[in-house]
């Protein structure tokens, strides 16, 4: 994913979450747009794209969420790192492996932000486990979702490239 791309993706998971927040005041507890964009990011492998990536969407997703700055930045940050060193060594890519990726980085984020919130705030709680279960779920979904989705549109652009004709050239 191109720099240009992954702010077109952080624009657009900011659009959903508001959107959707609006909508259904629970959908933060449901699923983390700003965590999908994340680990799409650092599904290629790269680590320290895949930092600074996870740094812009938990960035943004900390002006949005108002909670204490920089816990979702420290988090997806962590979780994009993770996910790209993990990334890094499949080298084949099933769906069965992806799924245990994406399913390790998304855990990795939640224990992340459990862990900050403690250190960070005295008296904080831990988070509702089926909320919790719900999203690990959910996010991860999400992500397998969109990664086969940005496969299938991948490859039909190839194949479609392939099938092009050629110029004519003239020798004359």
């Amino acid at each position: 994913m191109s720099w240009r791309s992954l702010l077109l993706a952080v624009v657009a998971a900011t659009l959903v979450h508001l959107g959707l927040t609006r909508w259904w005041g629970d959908f933060p507890r449901f699923l983390d747009v700003f965590l999908v964009v994340t680990v799409l990011h650092a599904l290629a492998g790269r680590s320290l794209p895949a930092l600074l990536g996870g740094m812009l969407c938990g960035l943004a997703h900390d002006v949005w969420s108002g909670e204490p700055f920089a816990l979702q930045g420290f988090a997806n940050t962590f979780a994009g790192y993770v996910t790209a060193r993990l990334a890094q060594r499949l080298t084949a890519r099933t769906t069965a492996g992806l799924a245990g990726i994406v399913a390790i980085g998304v855990v990795v984020h939640q224990l992340a932000v459990i862990t900050l919130r403690w250190a960070i705030i005295p008296d904080s709680a831990l988070p509702h486990f089926g909320w919790l279960f719900l999203r690990i779920g959910a996010t991860a979904l999400a992500v397998l979702f969109f990664s086969e989705l940005s496969e299938r549109a991948l490859s039909r652009i190839k194949h479609q490239r392939l099938q092009r004709p050629g110029r004519l050239r003239w020798n004359g």
